[in-house]
């Protein structure tokens, strides 16, 4: 019997979700106190499009001597170009994550609606394939 998306994403009300003016520190304290590796920016209130800030994009923040508290996480988040859809089967998340270098989908319907995240960790952890 298939996993689905649906049955192991992290669900829209427990998500973190900031604005583009929050400071990378408030990004970094968020990530270390709830021991996760990403954070959906919304890019604007009107649109649909998010912004994923990730620990990858942390460390090259990190990376360019500026203060964490001056420097906001807008500027070094990237677009989410990639999406998944709550009908998936992790088979085919998996397959979305590694032809397109990503570790993170921001799950929506039909209408685009954000429902919430699936990461790689969540396939690993959670969808087992019984090979290997």
């Amino acid at each position: 019997m298939p996993t689905y998306v649906r049955d192991i994403m992290t669900p829209y009300d427990e998500l973190v979700i900031l604005n583009p003016n929050d400071t990378i520190e408030k990004a970094h304290k968020i990530m270390r106190d709830r021991n996760i590796h990403s954070v959906l920016v919304k890019k604007a209130k009107s649109s649909l499009f998010w912004l994923i800030f990730t620990d990858t994009d942390l460390l090259a923040a990190q990376s360019s001597d500026e203060d964490e508290s001056s420097v906001f996480v807008g500027d070094w988040a990237n677009m989410a170009t990639k999406i998944a859809k709550p009908e998936w089967t992790c088979e085919k998340a998996r397959e979305v994550m590694l032809s397109n270098g990503v570790k993170h989908l921001p799950v929506m319907d039909d209408a685009f609606q954000l429902l919430g995240i699936i990461s790689s960790k969540d396939v690993i952890e959670k969808c087992r394939s019984g090979r290997i």
